[in-house]
């Protein structure tokens, strides 16, 4: 029984691998393939019944029944993929649809579970498996290149001639609207202007009849209002006339009478207002010299008041500039002093190191550093005097105008006149250099010394 049960499954391999390859070798007889060829093609294997029987298939049967089955269903699978795919222009190489068919998502998930499917432990590789199916229908796929952009192109080509009759026939239809409509707006626009050009004249018409008949009536009204108002006026004219050569004498007596009254009146009052505008006149001119005065002296006080502080401000600054000088020369005279002391000190002490360079050194020293305090002395002596002058200027500018107050107007403009060159003459002013060590007796004293040491 088992020996027949497997004669009987033998068979059915055989068939079944024998119809496979039937299937697949009409499939590539009729390459490139529709999608009827290749639903015909699949049609005649039951994939079902192919992969249970491939379970008790021998290793190399079971490996080629797998491979084909395989592919079969990544044929079926990707059906409209080849069907609709369109070769770009740069596409032109088999490696090139070969990489387009890999980088497409749905196409590779579509065959990775296909893959799972067969080969659930996954002993199977996704690139192995599509160079399988490169190397397989590889030297159909140019085939199937020029087959789809000659279809393409069929099918473009004629896609633009009905495009280009549909455009054709839209263009001429409404090309016959637009002349339908042009006409159609072209007759009502006439009418519509000759409408209105006999509206138009019509309302000029009526517009100049009304204006007609408003300026005869207006001209009558103006040519009966005119003779009214004439013969009024020419009646009063004659009363008014009239009356006037009745009452003549009386007039002018009333006209005499009353503008001598209005002259004496006029005289009267400017007469009093002339007397009392000079009372006011002279008054306001006797202030008005009392204000003039006072101000005169308002400014001279105050002008001898601001050259006052200015002078007594000027000599503040001398004085303090006196002051620094003099700190500054009687500290390095001070330090120098010191210093001297030290060396007599040590001529004191050290005798037998005394010789003539020793002393000509230290007194050549201490007569340079006494020239910049002498110096120093000297300026702030300059200083103190120029001091003693601008305070000087100043009291006198304090004091001068209440020592003039006694003095008359000649007086004073001549004193004034003599303490001009006093006060801003450019007199010079002698400093007081007293004080200040001599320098010329001083170098006179010390050759004196040193010679009187040297002949000893």
């Amino acid at each position: 029984m088992m020996g027949n049960s497997a004669s009987g499954l033998n068979r059915k391999q055989s068939n079944l691998v024998n119809k496979i390859e039937q299937a697949y070798n009409m499939m590539l007889a009729e390459f490139p393939f529709s999608t009827e060829a290749l639903s015909k093609s699949l049609a005649t294997i039951e994939l079902d019944d192919l992969s249970e029987a491939s379970k008790s298939f021998r290793q190399e049967e079971k490996v080629k029944v797998n491979r084909i089955f395989k592919y079969f269903k990544i044929l079926k699978d990707c059906e409209d993929y080849f069907i609709k795919f369109n070769a770009d222009e740069n596409e032109s190489s088999a490696h090139a649809l070969k990489d387009r068919l890999m980088s497409d998502q749905n196409i590779v998930i579509r065959v990775t579970e296909i893959i799972r499917e067969i080969d659930p432990k996954g002993k199977l590789n996704v690139s192995s498996l599509f160079n399988d199916l490169y190397n397989l229908y590889g030297e159909h796929i140019f085939a199937l290149r020029d087959y789809l952009l000659t279809e393409s192109t069929r099918r473009v080509e004629y896609q633009l001639r009905l495009l280009s009759d549909k455009q054709r026939s839209v263009m001429l239809l409404l090309k016959e609207k637009e002349d339908e409509l042009s006409n159609s707006m072209r007759d009502s626009f006439n009418k519509s202007e000759m409408e209105m050009l006999d509206n138009v004249n019509e309302a000029r018409k009526q517009s100049f009849i009304e204006i007609s008949e408003r300026e005869e009536n207006f001209r009558k009204f103006i040519s009966s209002t005119e003779k009214k108002h004439a013969e009024k006026i020419s009646i009063q004219e004659k009363e008014i006339f009239e009356l006037i050569l009745n009452n003549k004498s009386e007039i002018l007596e009333q006209m005499k009478t009353e503008s001598d009254k209005v002259t004496g009146e006029f005289n009267d009052a400017f007469s009093s207002n002339l007397d009392s505008s000079k009372i006011k006149i002279e008054q306001h001119v006797s202030g008005f010299e009392e204000s003039n005065n006072e101000i005169k002296k308002m400014l001279e006080a105050t002008g001898s008041g601001l050259l006052a502080n200015n002078n007594l401000c000027q000599a503040e600054k001398e004085k303090k500039s006196a002051d620094r000088l003099r700190f500054g020369g009687t500290l390095i005279l001070t330090c120098l002093i010191l210093y001297t002391g030290f060396e007599v000190n040590e001529l004191i002490t050290k005798v037998d190191k005394i010789n003539t360079m020793f002393l000509l050194v230290r007194f050549l020293l201490i007569f340079l550093v006494t020239m910049p305090g002498i110096y120093l002395l000297k300026e702030s002596s300059r200083h103190r005097a120029d001091e003693r002058k601008y305070r000087k200027v100043g009291i006198q500018l304090a004091t001068i105008n209440a020592y003039l107050d006694s003095f008359s107007a000649e007086e004073k403009g001549k004193i004034k006149q003599d303490l001009t060159s006093n006060f801003f003459g450019d007199g010079d002013v002698k400093s007081d250099i007293s004080t200040v060590p001599d320098m010329q007796k001083s170098i006179d004293k010390l050759l004196d010394t040193i010679s009187s040491m040297a002949k000893k």
